[in-house]
């Protein structure tokens, strides 16, 4: 996928995080951190 990927989409059950960026540097990325815990607070699974 790091080959292949240069923006990364995820839907999340309360909003989209859209990333132009590989996908490693998505995984660490402090901001999208924020955004996936911001993004899927409540959410049980």
């Amino acid at each position: 996928m790091q080959t292949v990927a240069n923006r990364i989409i995820e839907l999340t059950p309360n909003g989209i995080i859209d990333k132009r960026m590989t996908y490693d540097e998505y995984l660490v990325d402090e901001r999208v951190k924020e955004m996936r815990e911001k993004f899927y607070e409540g959410v049980v699974v």
